[in-house]
């Protein structure tokens, strides 16, 4: 099998669809050849290459920088997400938590559902602050088979649906406060789905969302 065909296997055995950002953990190692981890937007545009824009400032940018390469682990586990940003402290005592990939120069975080082991392409200027960074597959493996990389999206298609629903009942017990909130909380969501999901079926929903609402 092409190498561009295992990338598309791989990417739709994890139900990912083109230009929506989904929510993952990159693992690299430091200089000193320590793990580091931390969670990292990605998407595809094409099924083929994964794309993830990074600030030139974190430690994942500059360990990429220096050594061409990544792994993207996907997990629905929000605890690791907590335990790879804001209490770092915790997954560093744990004793099992990191592992050799196969291809690349970097570690596997052992409690991933699934993970690639990725290697730079390019590197395009965004800003000042940030790059983006466009990887190729080398290797991947599925742990678990219903694994799937975590996208903000479908939850704020649901709260913008609950929202909807009771807007109607505000404005006929006269509280339109308290529905000009939820109207401002998904124009909130709308707008957050127009970046992370744009051309997707999320968009498009969301689009359909809030024209009823305008009708309300």
């Amino acid at each position: 099998m092409g190498a561009k065909h295992m990338n598309s296997e791989i990417l739709e055995k994890l139900k990912m669809i083109p230009n929506c950002i989904y929510e993952t953990i990159f693992t690299t190692y430091n200089t000193d050849f320590t793990s580091n981890a931390a969670p990292m937007g990605i998407s595809t545009p094409d099924m083929k290459k994964i794309v993830a824009k990074l600030y030139s400032s974190s430690q994942t940018y500059r360990n990429i920088l220096e050594k061409k390469c990544a792994v993207i682990n996907i997990t629905n586990d929000v605890s690791l997400f907590y335990e790879t940003s804001i209490d770092k402290g915790s997954l560093e005592k744990e004793t099992k938590t990191f592992k050799k990939s196969k291809k690349i120069a970097a570690p596997i975080l052992i409690p991933a559902s699934a993970y690639i082991e990725a290697t730079v392409d390019s590197i395009q200027k965004i800003d000042e602050n940030r790059f983006k960074i466009i990887f190729s597959i080398k290797d991947a493996e599925i742990v678990d088979p219903c694994a799937t990389p975590i996208c903000r999206a479908p939850n704020l298609i649901l709260e913008s649906i609950i929202h909807a629903t009771r807007i109607e009942t505000y404005n006929n017990k006269g509280e339109t406060e308290k529905a000009e909130q939820l109207i401002n909380q998904i124009k909130n969501y709308r707008e957050l789905i127009n970046r992370i999901a744009a051309g997707t079926k999320y968009e498009a929903l969301m689009q359909k969302i809030w024209k009823k609402i305008q009708q309300t």
